[in-house]
């Protein structure tokens, strides 16, 4: 993603590639929002198999491509892109046999009207309204007509609560994950992921703000809810 602050983002997405190649199969908001959307969402285009040609933005460690393959997509069939050339060398390893490519996704040379569908999980709310603008416009131009656009994000409620933000506030923030890395996200509203996705051409079709299950949350008091829900899930169509 772009830098921030002076920060290289290249740099510490390889910097924390190891540390979250290694967290992020297990993280409870993959197995139980993340992993749950997709199924759902994408079902169509698992039921089309073989026949799917998908795209994969921000893959990091694949294991959002990884999925895909288990619900039987053929991995030839799937490209990722990822900003973190060690990120796509742990994922190439991980997925042997789909295309992992180094790139920003603002700027990455993609294909016109190639994919069936396309995945990006916790990677926008790395980008400032203009890098927004540019990634989605960039997915949009790639994609088939009738193709199907599904991403995630921490819910902006939460970030709300966390980090003590006015619903009103645009802006960076620092914030880190669960895998001891630190970084800044950009703050915006459910409505402001809307409006854009639909400016890029899309038509949204389902906005899921979802929370983690009440007993696994129980289950795991370091995990806080903060009233609000954990993701927001957006599912577009072209």
């Amino acid at each position: 993603m772009p830098e921030q602050k002076g920060r290289d983002f290249k740099k510490i997405y390889d910097e924390q590639a190891q540390a979250f190649a290694k967290k992020a199969p297990v993280l409870l908001t993959w197995e139980f929002i993340g992993k749950p959307a997709l199924k759902e969402h994408l079902a169509s285009l698992f039921e089309k198999g073989k026949k799917a040609v998908m795209l994969d933005v921000g893959s990091a460690s694949g294991r959002v491509v990884e999925f895909m393959v288990k619900n039987g997509i053929p991995a030839r069939n799937i490209t990722g892109v990822e900003i973190s050339p060690d990120q796509v060398e742990i994922a190439k390893k991980n997925v042997p046999g789909a295309r992992f490519e180094v790139g920003d996704i603002r700027y990455f040379e993609l294909p016109a009207s190639e994919y069936d569908g396309a995945t990006v999980n916790m990677v926008l709310e790395f980008l400032d309204p203009e890098g927004l603008d540019q990634a989605l416009g960039n997915i949009y131009q790639a994609m088939k007509p009738g193709s199907i656009l599904v991403f995630n994000s921490t819910h902006p409620g939460r970030v709300e609560g966390k980090y003590e933000l006015d619903s009103d506030h645009r802006g960076w923030f620092d914030t880190g994950g669960p895998w001891g890395g630190e970084f800044q996200n950009w703050h915006r509203s459910v409505n402001d992921y809307v409006e854009q996705t639909e400016a890029a051409g899309f038509s949204v079709e389902v906005v899921d703000e979802l929370y983690m299950p009440a007993d696994i949350e129980a289950e795991h008091p370091e995990f806080k809810s903060f009233g609000a829900p954990a993701r927001l899930v957006v599912v577009a169509r072209k």
